[in-house]
């Protein structure tokens, strides 16, 4: 789950610079740089849907990449699994007390890593003391360059040591604490601590992933999985509106980031109040 997630920052570290550069085509044909910026990029992602449609297979009898046996592996391992398929219902989830604690903390993980993503350029810009345009877009890259490297280890760390809970909640309470401290030094320092945030808020993810399924099962697993990501899109939509309701209130571009920086760790030292059991980390890890 670690390599699926290191698609979040390559696909930030590759676009950043992408995203300055056409802005800096303001004037041309008579149109800014943000229409030219939606433009390319709008037709870039609807040229990977299309490739996408005609490239991924529907099912594991048209997988080119399988051979014979593992097809029938699959298939076989498939119906079985529907075969003894529970029916999930969303009362079942509601009554769960860990659901609640996971919903709750992925919310402040989304809260986190939104209020980080939608304003990183403007930040980086102003630590630069220039536009967002080209050269702040280089710079606002490598906090994901630094994360892809994080995504990469950390959970490899946690699949090692079958360790969820304890780097679930230390990545997260790092993060935390980069976002809080960028608002509170030097430039170059910010950008430092900038990369441990972006590490912190991807690499959390796939690790806190691996915990719903030991944590949670029969009729409150599926349903619970679902009720967890609709709490993580919540935290996506309020995350700016608390930032910026922050800086308002307080008059300071630091109290934003200093509140962000607060709800990851609420989210950190709810995780270590888990009890995910370390020896079912590891049997899985041994299965995957």
């Amino acid at each position: 789950m670690g390599l699926f997630y290191m698609g979040a920052p390559l696909a930030l570290t590759l676009g950043s610079p992408l995203s300055g550069a056409l802005l800096e085509m303001h004037g041309f044909m008579g149109h800014p740089g943000w229409f030219w910026m939606f433009v390319i990029e709008g037709l870039l992602a609807v040229g990977a849907g299309v490739f996408t449609f005609f490239w991924l297979d529907d099912t594991p009898e048209q997988a080119r990449f399988l051979s014979k046996q593992e097809k029938t592996l699959l298939i076989n391992q498939l119906a079985s699994e529907e075969q003894q398929k529970v029916t999930s219902r969303l009362s079942d989830a509601l009554r769960n007390g860990r659901v609640w604690q996971l919903a709750i903390i992925y919310l402040t993980i989304q809260v986190a890593v939104y209020g980080l993503i939608f304003f990183l350029p403007t930040q980086v810009a102003a630590l630069l003391g220039t536009k967002v345009g080209f050269t702040a877009s280089v710079v606002t890259a490598i906090p994901w360059v630094a994360a892809l490297f994080g995504t990469w280890l950390i959970p490899r760390y946690s699949d090692k040591t079958g360790e969820r809970r304890n780097v679930a909640a230390l990545t997260l309470l790092a993060a935390g604490i980069g976002i809080g401290l960028s608002g509170l030094l030097s430039p170059v320092m910010a950008i430092v601590a900038l990369c441990v945030a972006a590490i912190g808020f991807i690499a959390v993810q796939p690790v806190f992933w691996t915990m719903p399924t030991q944590l949670l099962s029969g009729t409150a697993l599926a349903a619970g999985i679902g009720f967890v990501n609709l709490f993580g899109a919540v935290g996506g939509f309020i995350a700016p509106i608390l930032r910026v309701k922050a800086e308002t209130l307080f008059a300071s571009d630091a109290a934003g980031l200093l509140t962000l920086a607060a709800v990851a760790v609420i989210g950190s030292l709810i995780i270590f109040t888990l009890r995910v059991n370390r020896t079912v980390a590891q049997t899985d890890v041994a299965h995957h």
